[in-house]
């Protein structure tokens, strides 16, 4: 069975599972170049497809995130007859009569993706947690088998999401985009001297209901060059504490605020239901830090976080989701890979590279790692650009900007002439699976980014660009048969210099998607301070 999952709205994605395996799954942004993109998803489904060798006859259901069909659902979905106002141009994806269209909830969405591909079906909590959606704002199911039931919901007075996007949009930056920023900020402040000032602000709960809601007012929603902001004016009056308070110090009482009421959600209906395993879903479960926190719970023998939680994964949820209720027996049970992007073959790359009249140097795999190896051991910054592109937020050996870990200052480096962001903001490092101990006190499976461990202290000197002030790190531990050739980046890196780690971050500016093409690569890498880029089997150096 062929199932075609489609998201409109924030984040625009299309995924495809053929015959039981995950073919393809991929935001608009990176087609178009819109960070967090809502525009119809006409060139993530045509990407799905032709990943897959198929067309639109060949799918059996299409299944869309959202109890309601969106507005753009015509300029994908609709034909001539039923869409004659639409140019003729436009890619069409007209399903045939026997194809299923179905519509499914926004957080039955999520909590798929969080269940399904927890590699286990047995009895799991299942706790989705985003802004808004559909009904929505915090929802408790328990998974079983190919089954999800709904526990308990609770809707915007209730969000969780909304309090911690206010508090972002209050310190300057934008909803819905920015979080990651106050959660980097709040490890340098004190949560203690704004939390009873902010705490009006924040919904609570105990022993699993809504205790003391918190009224939100009008949602007003903006379209800004093809991405979708939203705005509460919570924002405003929590924008006036920082006369009385200082950022990192807000920053810190919405990061406690945050992991005390989700602490007490988990742990009321682990024990409710009489299990230890926990699954996260849902854009808020992109804080590492709380996520820590309840991998830490007492009651948690076991958690999965999905390492797209926020709605960039609701077009694979819902392709989970229908194909569970469908062909339960066709239903993947985990991620075999986070590289279901598009890729480019040698001669695409080098073809591309002569189009453009670059200087560059074609290596055999072992050259080019060598090279690059030998480049980072000489502190110097590299792009990498290799087979398949990620899906989600995080760069993982595939789009990647690369760095040692030795300095300090190759942090410093980064942040100001590479991604032009701010000094506050921390770095993750991919590091190899043979040295995790070495580097990561806590063990738990880290392959995604998506989870903080705490460095030892005899190594934090030895790595510091990637040791945030609290003395975490959010790793990628590497296995070699998951990234053949970055394992093997690494192996080389760690024989030069005696650390099998690097700086990661994703390979992009502040404010635009990751790359995808091979021109989106050079671009970046002229408009930064990269040094190298290798990109395929190709190694371009600046003079």
């Amino acid at each position: 069975m062929n199932v075609l999952g489609v998201h409109f709205g924030h984040d625009a994605c299309a995924a495809l599972i053929a015959d039981g395996r995950i073919a393809a799954d991929a935001q608009e942004e990176r087609f178009n170049r819109v960070k967090h993109s809502s525009d119809a998803p006409l060139s993530s489904m045509h990407y799905c497809l032709d990943a897959a060798c198929l067309d639109m006859a060949d799918i059996d259901i299409v299944a869309f995130s959202g109890q309601r069909r969106h507005r753009d659902y015509p300029l994908a979905f609709g034909n001539e007859v039923s869409s004659p106002d639409l140019p003729t141009y436009l890619k069409r994806f007209v399903p045939p009569q026997a194809t299923r269209l179905v519509d499914l909830d926004h957080h039955y969405c999520h909590a798929a993706a969080a269940y399904f591909l927890s590699c286990d079906s047995g009895p799991a909590l299942t706790l989705v947690s985003d802004g808004f959606g559909d009904d929505s704002a915090i929802s408790v199911w328990r998974g079983e088998g190919s089954t999800l039931t709904l526990l308990a919901k609770y809707g915007g007075e209730g969000s969780l999401g909304w309090f911690y996007s206010n508090v972002t949009e209050a310190l300057g930056w934008v909803h819905g985009d920015g979080e990651g920023k106050t959660m980097a900020l709040a490890s340098g402040g004190n949560p203690f001297k704004a939390h009873s000032t902010l705490r009006p602000f924040c919904p609570a709960y105990s022993n699993g209901e809504l205790a003391t809601p918190r009224e939100y007012g009008t949602v007003h929603k903006l379209v800004l060059q093809g991405s979708i902001q939203w705005h509460l004016r919570d924002s405003h009056a929590i924008k006036g504490l920082l006369g009385t308070c200082s950022g990192p110090d807000l920053a810190a009482a919405a990061q406690a605020l945050l992991e005390e009421e989700h602490i007490g959600l988990a742990r009321h209906w682990l024990k409710e239901q009489g299990l230890s395993r926990l699954c996260l879903g849902g854009g808020v479960f992109l804080n590492i830090i709380l996520n820590r926190r309840l991998a830490d719970l007492p009651e948690c023998d076991s958690l999965f976080v999905f390492p797209n939680p926020g709605d960039s994964g609701l077009a694979l949820g819902a392709a989970l989701a229908a194909l569970a209720e469908a062909a339960p027996s066709e239903l993947p049970r985990r991620l075999e890979s986070i590289y279901l992007g598009p890729e480019f073959s040698r001669e695409e790359i080098g073809r591309s590279l002569r189009d453009m009249k670059l200087s560059f140097t074609e290596m055999d795999e072992e050259a080019l790692v060598d090279a690059v190896a030998e480049e980072m051991s000489l502190g110097r910054c590299v792009g990498w650009f290799q087979g398949r592109m990620e899906c989600g937020p995080r760069a993982l050996g595939c789009r990647s900007i690369l760095m040692s870990t030795a300095r300090p200052e190759y942090k410093d480096y980064i942040n100001s002439a590479v991604k032009f962001r701010e000094p506050f903001r921390p770095f993750c490092p991919s590091l190899l699976a043979e040295d995790r101990d070495r580097y990561l006190v806590e063990k738990e499976p880290a392959p995604y980014m998506i989870l903080a461990f705490t460095a030892p202290e005899a190594v934090r000197s030895e790595i510091p660009a990637v040791v945030h002030v609290d003395g975490t790190i959010r790793p990628q531990v590497v296995e070699r048969f998951v990234n053949p050739r970055f394992h093997r980046l690494l192996s080389a890196f760690r024989e030069r210099t005696g650390h099998g780690i690097l700086l990661d971050t994703s390979f992009n500016i502040k404010g635009e998607p990751i790359v995808c093409t091979p021109a989106d690569a050079v671009r970046c890498f002229f408009s930064t301070g990269m040094d190298v880029l290798a990109i395929g089997n190709f190694l371009l150096r600046k003079s």
